[in-house]
């Protein structure tokens, strides 16, 4: 597999014991489907559904998912809510998070679980949490 955005081969690594494919050069990873669940800090709730229930497929990204080739991906935020813009691919599933994103999802979601007396945090939880 190529990183999408550079073309460099994605070599293969562990995070949390979980082997993701990620791009020496730009610091990207590309996740199979349920591995953000597995490599990302807990939450309530599954964050991949989370994040894709509120998808518009009409958002298509300038990437290439690097599994399947010749599908561009779709932009998505995570969680709906936040700035942090993921790649997703319809056809295999997967995930593509440039540098940096697994920290900023980290952060976003330590933010969440450090705010439980926020009004706005048990609203965020607890939708993330149904199950349609």
């Amino acid at each position: 597999m190529k990183c999408p955005r550079d073309g460099t081969e994605l070599k293969k690594h562990q995070i949390d014991g979980v082997n993701v494919e990620s791009c020496k050069t730009c610091s990207g990873i590309f996740l199979k489907k349920g591995e953000l669940n597995k490599i990302a800090h807990p939450l309530a709730g599954d964050l991949e559904y989370s994040t894709l229930e509120n998808m518009d497929p009409t958002r298509q990204s300038e990437l290439k998912c690097p599994a399947c080739e010749n599908i561009n991906m779709i932009d998505v935020n995570f969680l709906s809510f936040s700035d942090i813009i993921m790649k997703y691919c319809s056809e295999c599933e997967g995930m593509w998070l440039d540098g940096g994103e697994l920290k900023a999802i980290n952060r976003e979601i330590d933010k969440l679980n450090d705010d439980t007396d926020n009004w706005q945090h048990s609203l965020r939880a607890f939708t993330a949490r149904l199950p349609f």
